[in-house]
């Protein structure tokens, strides 16, 4: 009888001090830190009806993390726990999921300070866009123009159509560029070449 009290004792000495919130619930004190990303135009035209955006996000060189698309308002997010406040090295890549062949879109890596408990809203990020193949032409310019990404012998005439009497406009950064006055030869940029047909 007595091991018995004894045994009820401590049970109940060890739900009462169990570090719980008082009604039973073991809630961990933990806070929380929102990174909203606002999602680049080009990465949303290149995706077709039955294609998925898919994003990843790693901080000072940590595992990645899936980021959650929202499509329609054109924001990725994730949510850190126990993150402290500083500045921290991010790194976000961008692929779609096309047919179930995943393929790589671009990838940013910047530097970012990163307040918990408040939502961290990044803005106008800069895209380096992905040529896999390394024929010159990104992989989106590729999809875009219904050639194939992972084939370097296999480019498009332009990446968007965009044609003169005498000349074409080579996106290379899947950014459309402005039409120019021809000029004899090959004008390049880091965007784009004209290249001269006649």
């Amino acid at each position: 009888m007595r091991l018995l009290i004894t045994v009820i004792f401590v049970v109940l000495s060890v739900m009462s001090c169990g570090g719980g919130d008082g009604d039973g619930n073991d809630t961990p004190d933990t806070s929380e830190t929102t990174v909203n990303v606002d999602i680049n135009e080009s990465l949303l035209l290149v995706l077709g009806d039955t294609d998925t955006l898919l994003g990843d996000i790693s901080i000072d060189g940590g595992v990645p993390v899936s980021l959650s698309i929202d499509i329609e308002n054109s924001i990725a997010s994730v949510t850190f726990v126990d993150l402290d406040e500083g500045s921290y090295t991010i790194h976000i890549t961008y692929s779609i999921n096309q047919n179930s062949i995943v393929i790589p879109l671009s990838e940013s890596t910047f530097t970012q300070q990163l307040t918990p408990a408040t939502g961290n809203n990044f803005s106008a990020i800069n895209l380096d866009y992905l040529d896999t193949d390394l024929d010159g032409f990104t992989n989106i310019t590729e999809i875009t123009s219904g050639h194939d990404w992972n084939n370097s012998a296999d480019i498009p005439d332009a990446a968007f159509p965009m044609r003169s009497s005498n000349y074409i406009v080579h996106d290379r950064a899947s950014i459309r560029p402005v039409e120019g006055s021809p000029v004899a030869g090959t004008m390049k940029s880091t965007n784009y070449d004209i290249k001269i047909l006649n």
